[in-house]
């Protein structure tokens, strides 16, 4: 079974991005993508799609994906999270918007959120942080 995970993170002024990965959770091999979007790029138009990685995407880490410890770890945290359905409702103008999207067979789950993290989903937390090192990692030494 594939687990796929996308993460985008899409500013209202500063640098968007986007990260994609799929994990074989029999063998914890994976493949991954990471894009950075410039202002009124692709992620201003986040409702309308999540990017996809194809059978053709080459990964974008000398490895060919993320380690199998990081898989395992990714795949560990996934399967602990427990939150409800939705957070207190917020609204604003500016800021930075979030969506995390979980992707297994016919099974599909969307978390967004924006500026901060609900308290009713911290437990998303730790999975966040884990993709912005991978996000990090991957950036290009003039975004460092």
């Amino acid at each position: 079974m594939t687990v796929s995970i996308t993460y985008l993170v899409a500013s209202s002024f500063g640098k968007s991005y986007s990260l994609c990965i799929e994990i074989e959770d029999r063998n914890f091999t994976s493949k991954m993508r990471v894009q950075f979007h410039s202002l009124g790029g692709y992620c201003s138009g986040l409702d309308n799609e999540l990017p996809q990685l194809s059978d053709g995407d080459k990964p974008q880490t000398a490895n060919e994906g993320i380690d199998r410890t990081a898989a395992k770890k990714i795949l560990g945290i996934i399967q602990g999270i427990r939150i409800g359905p939705y957070p207190d409702f917020v609204m604003g103008l500016d800021g930075t918007t979030f969506t995390l999207h979980f992707d297994s067979g016919f099974n599909k789950a969307t978390y967004v959120w924006w500026v901060t993290l609900p308290i009713q989903w911290l437990e998303l937390q730790p999975l966040v942080q884990c993709l912005e090192e991978l996000i990090t990692a991957s950036r290009p030494d003039t975004d460092k």
